[in-house]
């Protein structure tokens, strides 16, 4: 039996997936100028929001992309707010995805 071959993630496909299922969750605040590739880890993306949501999670962590998501808080930049003022780092680590062939069958 042939071994299905895999890849990582592109940050293009992490951001369109992070887009559609951030639909609904406008009132987190996603800062899509924040998506990015998480240093020294695999196949890991973050992307800024001001806000936390369990549902979020729970939704992400039942799509079969997903791997894990997890997230820290985090200090905006200085002069960006006020008080104790947090935002929050949200990583999402995928899973592989299938290499599809180009062999017509």
């Amino acid at each position: 039996m042939a071994t299905k071959r895999t890849r990582s993630i592109t940050s293009r496909e992490s951001l369109k997936f992070l887009e559609e299922n951030l639909e609904g969750f406008e009132y987190l605040n996603p800062k899509w100028g924040n998506h990015k590739k998480t240093p020294r880890t695999k196949d890991t993306y973050q992307i800024t929001i001001d806000k936390m949501s369990y549902q979020l999670l729970s939704n992400l962590l039942t799509d079969e992309k997903v791997g894990d998501a997890y997230f820290c808080p985090s200090m905006p930049p200085s002069g960006m707010g006020y008080g104790v003022d947090l935002r929050f780092r949200l990583y999402i680590k995928y899973n592989k995805v299938e290499v599809k062939s180009r062999r017509k069958s």
